[in-house]
C-alpha cells in the first residue's frame, strides 16, 4: 500500500508543479512589460525607450516579487519547524 503524505505536505509532484507555477510567472513578469514597451515604441514611434523601461522595470519587479515569494516560503519552513518541535 503507497505512503500518503500527512495533510500538511504536498506530495512531489505537487511540490514540483507548484514551483512551475512560480517560475513561469516570474518569467511573464519579467518579459511582458518589455514586449509591451516594443509594442508602445513601434505604435508611438519612441525608439527603444520603452522597451528598455519595460524591461528594466519587468526586472526589477520580478526580483522583488521572487525574494519576497522566498522570503514568505522560508518564514512557513521556520514555521513547521517549530511546530515539529513542540
Amino acid at each position: 500500500m503507497p505512503v500518503l503524505p500527512s495533510p500538511d505536505q504536498k506530495s512531489p509532484i505537487g511540490a514540483a508543479m507548484e514551483w512551475v507555477g512560480r517560475i513561469m510567472a516570474l518569467a511573464l513578469e519579467m518579459v511582458l512589460p518589455g514586449l509591451g514597451g516594443t509594442w508602445l515604441d513601434g505604435r508611438w514611434g519612441t525608439g527603444p525607450v520603452l522597451t528598455i523601461a519595460g524591461f528594466l522595470l519587468g526586472t526589477v519587479g520580478g526580483l522583488a516579487h521572487l525574494l519576497w515569494m522566498t522570503a514568505a516560503d522560508d518564514k512557513k519552513r521556520r514555521q513547521r519547524r517549530r511546530d515539529e518541535k513542540q
